[in-house]
């Protein structure tokens, strides 16, 4: 299944968003001021905000934590991502775009990108490595769009575009 994501793209409103890829929706997250509460296949998870000093995610299956997202870098640029007891990096850059890319043993895996300068922004996404689990994939993917949905608030609006890159 997820070799065949080149024609995914989310659908998204100010509090939900899907990932449909060919018709089959694949991701659902409900948004609300905690986090938010994501569908994926028939598993049912949560992400929330923790942290005050090093502000992070996590992403809970039944109160169980099996996702984190935290800061690692002095400026705030690089995160370490755990998920299913495998680490991986997230750099953020900001210029023109703010982009999020995600690595394992340094081979790009995700990137998300917002560019701000048009009327509305635009996010885009593109997957560049399918050599890991559909699971740890999507579970990225929720991570990334819940990071750059808060970036695009945060910078402009609610109202942005998703794009995916084939």
């Amino acid at each position: 299944m997820t070799a065949t994501l080149t024609s995914a793209y989310w659908e998204h409103s100010k509090h939900q968003a899907k990932l449909v890829n060919n018709g089959v929706t694949l991701i659902e997250m409900k948004f609300n001021s905690k986090g938010a509460l994501i569908k994926i296949g028939e598993n049912r998870l949560v992400i929330s905000r923790h942290g005050f000093w090093n502000p992070g995610l996590l992403i809970r299956e039944n109160n169980t934590t099996i996702g984190t997202q935290k800061q690692s870098g002095f400026w705030g640029t690089k995160m370490e991502v755990i998920l299913d007891n495998e680490i991986f990096t997230a750099r953020t850059k900001q210029g023109r775009l703010f982009n999020i890319t995600y690595t394992r043993e340094g081979v790009d895996i995700l990137t998300y990108k917002l560019d701000t300068l048009k009327l509305k922004p635009v996010v885009q996404f593109e997957i560049h490595s399918y050599e890991l689990p559909q699971k740890q994939l999507l579970l990225l993917m929720a991570f990334g769009f819940y990071s750059i949905k808060n970036a695009a608030i945060e910078a402009v609006s609610n109202d942005f575009i998703v794009v995916a890159i084939a």
